[in-house]
């Protein structure tokens, strides 16, 4: 009888662990790490946003997202026929956990993130259409929470999320701004110091380091 005998080659199996693991790696990088989102509540009030999520693992990512528009108004009261509206321009900024990540990585799934956001306004105030406008500028601070969830399919998502925090309005001039704007006015400006948010964008996945 006639035994053939093989002997291990450690160059051959090199080589089909070093195969094994690419296909491994190239599995894993399969999966979106990104995405390019936009809001599409927002624009029926006159504020528009788009945002670039990037993650850093399974469980971490980077939120950044910059809206210009109106944050508050116009308000057109009918007796006098005046007008106020506050426009201006922010940039957010997220940090998202995603803490369920065994079947859904980051950025899919559902999240809760720590939220800031700066902006920049400038309001506009006229008692009537034949009485001058005053036009006076400032900036808003805010901090939050953010939970919401990210609906994927191959390179489409559409997420929702809620959100809430707190926030600081520094005008150019407030003493200015109080004797000229009545507080009926002013009042239009809560939601966006208290910083509510509601909001559905709708995302295209990508994946940021050549993943396929």
């Amino acid at each position: 009888m006639i035994r053939f005998i093989i002997h291990p080659n450690k160059s051959l199996l090199r080589l089909i662990f070093g195969a094994c693991s690419f296909g491994a790696t190239s599995t894993l990088y399969a999966q979106p790490d990104a995405a390019i989102k936009v809001h599409v509540l927002q624009p029926f009030r006159g504020l528009y946003a788009i945002a670039f999520e990037q993650a850093f693992n399974r469980h971490f990512s980077a939120d950044l997202a910059v809206e210009f528009g109106a944050y508050a108004g116009p308000v057109r009261p009918v007796r006098n026929g005046g007008q106020y509206v506050a426009r201006g321009k922010g940039v957010i900024g997220e940090l998202r956990y995603y803490p369920f990540a065994r079947r859904k990585v980051a950025p899919a799934g559902f999240f809760v993130a720590a939220a800031f956001r700066y902006v920049d306004f400038t309001e506009q105030y006229e008692a009537s259409p034949s009485d001058p406008e005053y036009e006076i500028g400032g900036n808003i601070l805010n901090i939050g929470i953010t939970s919401g969830y990210k609906f994927t399919y191959k390179r489409f998502g559409i997420e929702a999320f809620l959100g809430m925090g707190a926030g600081n309005l520094y005008s150019d001039d407030t003493a200015y701004r109080r004797s000229v704007i009545p507080t009926f006015y002013l009042s239009v400006f809560d939601d966006a110091l208290k910083f509510y948010r509601g909001e559905v964008a709708i995302a295209y996945l990508l994946s940021s380091r050549g993943r396929k």
